[in-house]
């Protein structure tokens, strides 16, 4: 049953955990997921938890008491994974090769200047 949910949504990746507690009234239903990246969690997860209950309901004539999805991780696929580190490495490379040549006469304040400007671009 995991997979009809799971085919139609990309947001949610994988179901890890599911209890279900029976009542007179219904059934009360808890799972955990793993989210993928890139989309937004809160309507991710509201949206699953619409198409769940709707499912069960559909599938078992049983409404469903309650319902609590929570998101306990988060699936990076890996073309955003090597996007992303890509980034970094140019982000480092650019921040590790910036050079600054300041020129100027003994006692005017160049290294004051170059700790200063190094503070605030770098944790200095």
């Amino acid at each position: 049953m995991q997979n009809i949910w799971l085919k139609r949504t990309d947001a949610i990746n994988k179901i890890i955990r599911i209890r279900v507690e029976k009542t007179p009234e219904g059934p009360t239903i808890y799972m955990e997921v793993i989210v993928t990246y890139g989309y937004n969690v809160l309507v991710a997860l509201r949206e699953f938890k619409e198409k769940v209950i709707k499912e069960i309901e559909k599938l078992t004539t049983m409404n469903v008491v309650d319902i609590t999805i929570v998101a306990k991780g988060i699936y990076m696929p890996e073309e955003k994974k090597k996007k992303i580190f890509k980034l970094m490495e140019r982000i480092r490379f650019w921040i590790m090769s910036f050079i600054v040549a300041i020129d100027g006469p003994a006692g005017t304040g160049k290294g004051t200047i170059t700790k200063l400007i190094a503070k605030r671009l770098w944790t200095y």
